[in-house]
Order: C-alpha cells, then sequence, then structure tokens
C-alpha cells in the first residue's frame, strides 16, 4: 500500500489480511472458481471512485481504469460477490510469445534511449493464439554500468502506456538484467495485435553506458472472448472523496477498550457512522480479527484518525 510517499510492510500485511477474509468469507463456497477466475472478477468489480482524488489514473484500451499505486481499484466486496453468483469461467488460458523486428540502436549510455518495436499477431491460428490480455511480461538482457538508472516504458497496440521499470538511486549494480522478466497487468482486457513499443531510457547525466541484448515479449490470456467481457465494464459516475460523518451521532473514538464492551451491531453500527480510531496503534490483532468478522475492517481502515507526525503505519505486534 503506497502511502505519504512511502511503502508500509506493516499496512500492507493489514491489507492483505482484509482481502484474504473477503475471499475466504465470501467466494470458498464457489469451488468452481479458479484463481484467473478470480482474478478477473476482481478487475472487473474493483472500484476506483474513493481513490480518485489520487493523481496516476489511466483508462487503458479496453476501458479499464488503473493506477500505478493502486491497482484497478478498492476490492468491492458486494460486487465481487454478485458477479461470481452467476459466473461462467474464463476460456483455458494461452501464452504468445514475441520477437522484437525493429530498434533504433542496441547501445545506451547516460541521456540516452532505444526504442524496440514489437509487431504481434496474437500467434492467430496457432494453438498459441492470444485474443484477450491478462498478463504482459517483457524479458531482456542488459549490460549496463549501473542498472538502476535503467527505466523501461511499454506501450500496447492500444496505446496504453505502462512504467515496467522505474530509475532506483540506491541500485547501482554493474550486473545488468540478464533475460529479466517484467510482468504487468495495466493492458488487461486489451487486444495484443499490432505494433508494442518499448523505450528503455537512462535519464541522468553521469557517464554511464551499456548496451541491450534479446528483447521479447510473452503475452499471457485467452484466445476466446471471456463471457463477461462481451459488455463493457462500467463505472459509477460518482465520485466519492475520503468524508467524515458530522452531525448527532455518537462520533466517539473506537479505541481497542470500548471495542470489547461493543456488541457487533454496535460496532457496525459505529463503524458506518464514521466514528475515528484514536490511536492507529490502539488495536491488537485480536481486534482486527473482530472487525474482519463483522465485515467492517475496511471501513476501519479508512476511518482511521492518523496520529501527529505518524505515517499511517499500525503496530501489529
Amino acid at each position: 500500500t503506497y502511502l505519504h510517499p512511502s511503502c508500509s510492510l506493516r499496512f500492507a500485511v493489514l491489507a492483505a489480511r482484509s482481502s484474504y477474509a473477503i475471499y475466504n468469507t465470501n467466494l470458498h463456497c464457489i469451488p468452481q472458481l479458479t484463481w484467473r477466475d478470480v482474478q478477473h472478477a476482481v478487475v472487473w468489480t474493483s472500484d476506483w471512485g474513493v481513490l480518485a482524488h489520487n493523481g496516476g489514473w489511466q483508462t487503458n484500451g479496453r476501458g479499464l481504469k488503473f493506477n500505478p499505486r493502486f491497482g484497478f481499484g478498492l476490492l468491492n466486496a458486494e460486487a465481487l460477490v454478485a458477479i461470481v453468483k452467476n459466473w461462467t469461467p474464463v476460456p483455458e488460458k494461452t501464452v504468445c510469445l514475441v520477437e522484437e523486428t525493429k530498434r533504433s540502436t542496441s547501445s545506451l549510455k547516460s541521456g540516452g534511449s532505444i526504442v524496440i518495436e514489437l509487431e504481434s499477431d496474437g500467434c492467430i491460428d496457432q494453438n498459441e493464439e492470444v485474443g484477450w490480455l491478462e498478463h504482459v511480461e517483457v524479458i531482456f538482457t542488459a549490460n549496463y554500468t549501473n542498472r538502476g538508472a535503467l527505466t523501461v516504458n511499454l506501450t500496447s497496440p492500444m496505446g496504453t502506456t505502462t512504467q515496467i521499470l522505474t530509475a532506483r538511486p540506491r541500485d547501482n549494480s554493474t550486473e545488468g538484467f540478464s533475460s529479466w522478466a517484467f510482468m504487468s497487468v495495466h493492458t488487461w482486457g486489451e487486444g495484443p495485435q499490432g505494433t508494442w513499443i518499448l523505450n528503455i531510457q537512462d535519464k541522468t547525466s553521469g557517464s554511464e553506458n551499456g548496451s541491450v541484448g534479446e528483447v521479447y515479449l510473452r503475452l499471457h490470456g485467452t484466445r476466446k472472448t471471456p463471457e463477461h467481457m462481451r459488455s463493457n465494464r462500467t463505472y459509477s459516475e460518482r465520485v466519492m472523496r475520503p468524508s467524515r460523518v458530522t452531525g448527532t451521532e455518537d462520533n466517539s473514538p473506537l479505541t481497542s477498550e470500548n471495542l470489547k464492551s461493543l456488541t457487533w451491531e454496535k460496532l457496525k453500527e459505529k463503524l458506518l457512522q464514521g466514528s475515528s480510531v484514536s490511536s492507529l496503534s490502539d488495536l491488537t490483532l485480536a481486534d482486527l480479527d473482530l472487525l474482519m468478522e463483522t465485515g467492517q475492517l475496511s471501513n476501519a481502515i479508512q476511518n482511521m484518525a492518523p496520529e501527529e507526525g505518524n505515517n499511517h503505519q499500525m503496530d501489529l505486534d
């Protein structure tokens, strides 16, 4: 989870527990679902509205909204359960390899770039044919004096540009990349036919240099159209912004101590009213388990009141 602007492993653990609770509680009763079915359902139901005020949102060629920090948005448990009740399993996965067809140069130095084109027909009329994308892998080899200076962007035939690799100031390795695979889901649902463009750059002003070797794409997807993709993904026109509920409701801080004295119904009522957690380190793992059992963990996270100078990290010890 990306927060202010640093990654919090502790908060990521909390988010993972919340996601697991949704999957385990609501989807285990549908045993025919595969992990790919769940991925498709999550992509098709995730909600971006509450995160819309954050920068970086794009719309891919299939009409799906995505963000480098937030993926396809927040898990929407209600919509997820609703869609899988009448779910048609996604077709068998196929994998198509795409080799490069043209490049500007193989040499690279500080301030320079290499543009590589890869022409794809989606392996049409072959067993590996891909008509609808899921994951895309970029595999390339590069010898470079400072691999942390390299950035890599991939543009799909439908015009979606995603950053595969960012510059990393602390990565000063001279080992480069050897058949290194980078993966993206930002082109989910797009068609793979056409020209893919890979742009490898060194935006620094130093004296780094090297070369780029073999480059190819590994396209993952399905030959046939998944049933839920026969119609376009629709989004609510209402864009939500985080807010606090005010009024005559009981908005007293939700602490570990008073949590123990609340009934489940009262807990739900307080969370839905916008009651805040007085301290991000107030709640214990047992408290979090209780919140997950009531199905209100995500509400509690969104309504947490940050401590002075705290970067929204929760102590789970």
